[in-house]
């Protein structure tokens, strides 16, 4: 009388096919992820200008005579705070903010310059001033 074996589990081929179809899956949608990552980046550094810009402005209203803050720290360190410190002190590539750092420049009292720098090479760039128009930095650093 023959007896039957029941073998249970998987051949090596079916392994193989299941790890194929799970790195196609990952091919399709890591770049995906990398993408809405860097959206999403540079969506929180231009709200971090947007704050940055009406923090100046505020700065600027309260005082007699009126005039710009010298840098963004002097924005962290006053009472009330205008912005919070993780962005005012934010100013170099060694503290990114959101993968971002900021280049604050005092022209004159009346008048400022803001740059996001992506930490990632190749990442845009982008400018506010007083006039809270936001900028997408071109060749160079200059506004568009």
């Amino acid at each position: 009388m023959a007896t039957l074996i029941n073998k249970k589990g998987f051949t090596l081929v079916e392994i193989m096919i299941v790890v194929a179809i799970i790195a196609l899956i990952a091919s399709l949608a890591i770049p995906g992820l990398l993408r809405a990552r860097l959206t999403a980046s540079e969506a929180a550094a231009t709200a971090n200008l947007k704050n940055i810009r009406d923090a100046c402005i505020n700065y600027y209203s309260s005082l007699t005579p009126p005039n710009y803050p010298p840098n963004l720290a002097t924005l962290g360190a006053a009472v009330p705070q205008y912005i919070d410190n993780s962005l005012s002190s934010a100013t170099g590539a060694g503290n990114p903010k959101q993968g971002y750092f900021y280049i604050y420049n005092r022209v004159n009292n009346f008048q400022f310059t803001c740059t996001a720098v992506s930490i990632v090479a190749g990442g845009r760039q982008f400018f506010v001033d007083e006039s809270g128009v936001i900028r997408l930095n071109g060749a160079g650093g200059n506004p568009i």
